[in-house]
């Protein structure tokens, strides 16, 4: 069974495999980006991917709290969200790649995602102190 805590950390590593190289050689990323987004099959195949993820993270709470676990619904309902539009519209991905692809913005974006990072993992570390992580 999936909690708050083992979501928001699962979340930033992900984050941190993905920029970390992306921070290392951003012509390479935003090379290989632009190879991924150029398909409309493999971005709607990225879509469904997202979709079966925001439905993990909706099942764990889809609703709004006035503590910091609100973070799980709205990752939850954006992730519905950007899944849906990748499966409606993916050539709106290869227009925004256009625009935001060069190497400058893909080092700023890597520095920006790391930083959100670290900050869930101060969140389900520090801010979440009732949740625990349940093994078994």
């Amino acid at each position: 069974m999936f909690t708050h805590k083992f979501l928001l950390i699962a979340l930033a590593v992900y984050y941190a495999v993905v920029l970390l190289p992306a921070l290392a050689n951003p012509k390479r990323f935003s090379k290989a980006v632009k190879n991924m987004v150029s398909d409309e099959s493999r971005v709607r195949m990225m879509g469904i991917m997202v979709l079966i993820i925001s439905m993990i993270y909706l099942s764990v709470q889809h609703t709004f709290t006035k503590d910091w676990a609100v973070l799980i619904p709205i990752l939850g309902w954006a992730a519905f969200i950007k899944g849906v539009v990748m499966i409606w519209h993916p050539d709106h991905f290869k227009k925004m790649w256009k625009k935001i692809g060069s190497e400058h913005a893909v080092a700023i974006i890597s520095i920006l995602g790391i930083i959100i990072a670290v900050a869930l993992c101060y969140v389900a570390k520090e801010l979440l102190p009732g949740y625990e992580i349940v093994a078994g």
